[in-house]
């Protein structure tokens, strides 16, 4: 099961629902108007990555995103010591 998006056709409300995927196209009652008119609103995909780190030779992210946990930091491979930047 997942959780869909639905636009009410009649009223404009938006809500969700918890569906089966083999019925997440059939229409759902607006819990706000009771009108069936309803359509699953398309959402856009996204992706997650999981351990990702920020891009430190592209400028990104904070100082304390490249700590590992204990204070340290580590160069991500980028193959920098400490004496490669100015403090």
């Amino acid at each position: 099961m997942a959780i869909y998006e639905y636009r009410c056709k009649q009223c404009e409300n938006r809500f969700d629902l918890m569906r089966r995927v083999a019925e997440r196209d059939k229409p759902a009652v607006c819990p706000a108007c009771g009108s069936r008119r309803t359509a699953r609103a398309v959402v856009q995909a996204f992706a997650v990555m999981s351990g990702a780190k920020p891009d430190a030779a592209g400028g990104e992210g904070e100082s304390e995103d490249f700590l590992d946990g204990h204070g340290h930091d580590h160069d991500h491979g980028l193959g920098l010591d400490d004496d490669d930047f100015d403090l």
